[in-house]
């Protein structure tokens, strides 16, 4: 799957709940055309660019520690990778 369609998908599903891989629910929010921001308990640490989750498509499926240390949100931005209404 390319970024524009899973950007598309994450665009149809703002504002929804999603789980990070530990099972903490969050939304998120669109700020402009290529950013994110995920709330969780009504804060918002992370500004989550369309760049970074194209960078995670290329690492998605390997090694999950190299995952968390190149991807920033990393629990956030697998969470929306890996939801079945974003990558189905």
């Amino acid at each position: 799957m390319n970024i524009e369609t899973i950007w598309k998908r994450m665009k149809e599903f703002e504002g929804e709940t999603f789980y990070t891989v530990t099972g903490l629910p969050y939304r998120y929010d669109f700020i402009d055309e290529n950013k994110i921001q995920p709330i969780r308990d009504g804060d918002g640490k992370w500004i989550l660019s369309k760049n970074l989750f194209e960078k995670a498509l290329l690492l998605i499926h390997g090694s999950k520690k190299e995952f968390n240390h190149r991807i920033i949100g990393s629990s956030y931005v697998y969470g929306i990778l890996t939801d079945n209404r974003i990558n189905n």
